[in-house]
């Protein structure tokens, strides 16, 4: 993969961030402050990590490398444990206590 020109994270956020000042109504007044990078998480097994931490009381995790294919799913289900303080069973295998 060629991080580099305009492949790269800076221009690729001056891209997106021009996409966005020309779709949003007063756009061309928004300024550019800043664009940052994460790393993706590389999970050891491959497999998400949804659910409440085992020894921080009240911190959800919802960890995952294709965010965007199991956003939907992982937002369903994770907000379900939320809302409703049930664990849900298609996350069982997501537990960070598989570690």
């Amino acid at each position: 993969m060629d991080n580099s020109g305009e492949n790269g994270p800076d221009a690729i956020g001056k891209r997106a961030f021009e996409i966005l000042r020309y779709h949003l109504k007063g756009g061309e007044t928004l300024e550019l402050e800043s664009i940052k990078v994460g790393m993706r998480p590389t999970l050891e097994d491959g497999y998400p990590i949804v659910g409440f931490h085992d020894r921080i009381q009240g911190l959800y995790l919802a960890v995952m490398h294709s965010a965007i294919t199991l956003a939907p799913i992982i937002s369903r289900l994770a907000s379900n444990e939320l809302m409703d303080n049930v664990q849900m069973k298609e996350l069982e295998n997501c537990r960070l206590s598989r570690f």
